[in-house]
């Protein structure tokens, strides 16, 4: 990578009328150290559910000592693209 360099993302999926979402609370996480940070937002307004997610390298160059630090945020952000939410009848 040449430089350090920010990714954000914003997704808003509409909730159906009649239903209602589980598990967001769950896609609320942060991890950041040195080299980085994910962070993930999940908040339900009105009839849309909206989730915020952050992935930030601080830096182009990590020691191969400390690379286990780059794996911890770069792992939460995979772990997040797992995550799943439910859609419910009401």
């Amino acid at each position: 990578m040449p430089s350090a360099r920010a990714l954000e993302y914003e997704v808003k999926v509409k909730i159906p009328a009649g239903f209602k979402v589980t598990g967001v609370e769950k896609l609320n996480t942060k991890v950041e150290n040195q080299y980085g940070l994910f962070s993930s937002n999940a908040t339900v307004a009105d009839d849309q559910l909206v989730i915020k997610a952050s992935k930030i390298y601080k830096t182009n160059f990590v020691k191969k000592e400390d690379w286990k630090l780059l794996v911890d945020f770069v792992q939460a952000a995979y772990d997040f693209t797992n995550l799943q939410v439910v859609f419910e009848k009401q």
